[in-house]
């Protein structure tokens, strides 16, 4: 199992795992000695292995260079390489690798692909990407023959085409209080400021770390309900219960604020122009209180002073700095599948029982 993200530090399986990027693991190219499982297969990833490489990393001001955006694609093949090499050097009847850089080229062009007459240098990439990347799985593939080949995807891509910031129809409908200057309005201005490598750094301390947990764009001791980004499956707005977090809300007025919230956010003309939709459906812990589900091409920003805001599709403007949002496409909101935890046996560490499962709910 080859550059599953967040996976650090590699568990034990029936076979050998090796960590993608995030889960805090260390921020670096190469990888830790705790990504790979078991330990004595870490000599085959010392030199030639990329972990991972971002766009921002790459580049900070203005289009990337095409010798950056090849620098993902020769990662990707080695990639496919060492998969290969594990193969032959296991007895493997099941094999898994995530080529992330798809992922990352779609966040950066794939909206502006949508408008190609417009931006010819980010549909040079796009193309040039994809081509050689179809080439390169298609020579592993031949040499690997297996008997089965899929290729799935955990999301899709929609153009990013608003920003929005569902907070502030919460403030102008009374449910969100908001103080002039928020410790969380503070956290973005100051984070904005910092070069990349050191604010990662800081992330690892215990008493930012801790403070960023705590900091939020309202006032939580007078505030009944609130939105949380980033996207999800569970995006939505939360009622701010005493109970689970300390708001003003008891938490036998919970259902009363939800219905409450609920009319109101299903009346306003504006939102249902845009196609959002809201449900009470899922009574859980960790459930958002009303669920939302967000037109393709929305964007949650919690910074926005707007309710919504469009996004320009330009190389220019979108490209003056590449860091954190600033991309052209962004995950899609629709599921094409999904499986329930509870299906996969108790304490199986044999990723074997995905296909299973699959087959069983699409039946």
């Amino acid at each position: 199992v080859l550059n599953i993200p967040t996976t650090f530090p590699a568990p034990a399986i029936h076979g050998v795992f090796v960590s993608g990027a995030g889960g805090g693991s260390p921020v670096r190219e190469t990888l830790a000695p705790d990504c790979v499982e078991p330990a004595d297969f870490l000599p085959m990833f010392d030199h030639d292995y990329v972990q991972d490489l971002r766009l921002h990393k790459l580049r900070t001001q203005g289009m990337p260079s095409q010798q950056e955006i090849d620098s993902l694609l020769e990662m990707e093949v080695m990639r496919l390489k060492k998969l290969e090499q594990l193969v032959a050097r296991t007895e493997s009847d099941y094999a898994v690798v995530v080529n992330r850089a798809t992922a990352v080229m779609n966040y950066a062009f794939g909206g502006l692909y949508q408008h190609a007459d417009q931006n010819p240098i980010a549909a040079g990439y796009m193309e040039r990407f994809f081509q050689e990347m179809d080439k390169a799985l298609e020579t592993h593939l031949d040499r690997l023959s297996p008997q089965h080949v899929v290729i799935i995807s955990d999301h899709g891509f929609a153009t990013k085409r608003n920003v929005f910031n569902l907070n502030v129809w919460l403030k102008e409908n009374g449910f969100l209080n908001q103080p002039p200057l928020s410790k969380k309005q503070l956290l973005v201005a100051l984070k904005n400021r910092i070069p990349y490598g050191l604010r990662q750094k800081l992330k690892k301390t215990k008493s930012v770390s801790q403070f960023y947990a705590q900091a939020s764009y309202f006032n939580r001791q007078q505030t009944q309900a609130f939105c949380l980004s980033p996207l999800g499956t569970n995006f939505g707005i939360y009622i701010n219960t005493r109970d689970r977090f300390g708001g003003p809300v008891e938490p036998d007025q919970r259902d009363s604020v939800r219905q409450q919230l609920m009319m109101r956010l299903t009346a306003d003309q504006e939102l249902a122009q845009h196609g959002f939709r809201f449900d009470l459906e899922g009574d859980g812990p960790k459930l958002a209180d009303v669920q939302v589900k967000v037109p393709e091409g929305f964007y949650q920003n919690d910074n926005l002073p707007s309710l919504i805001k469009e996004v320009p599709m330009n190389e220019q403007q979108l490209f003056v700095k590449i860091v954190d949002e600033n991309v052209s496409a962004i995950k899609s909101t629709d599921a094409i599948f999904s499986a329930p935890k509870g299906q996969l046996e108790s304490g199986s560490a044999d990723l074997c029982e995905l296909p299973r499962v699959m087959g069983e709910l699409l039946k």
